[in-house]
């Protein structure tokens, strides 16, 4: 099993955008108002 040193792994971290991965591929209802990125209620 490989390991990933701290760095690699800050480096990932910081390399995906967050707020696509949430929408795209979690499937989590959000949007984005005025250049930021919100959850919406799930109610």
């Amino acid at each position: 099993m490989e390991k990933f040193s701290s760095e690699e792994l800050f480096e990932l971290r910081n390399a995906i955008p967050v707020d696509m991965l949430i929408k795209d591929e979690l499937h989590i209802p959000s949007k984005i108002s005025d250049g930021t990125f919100h959850f919406l209620c799930p109610i």
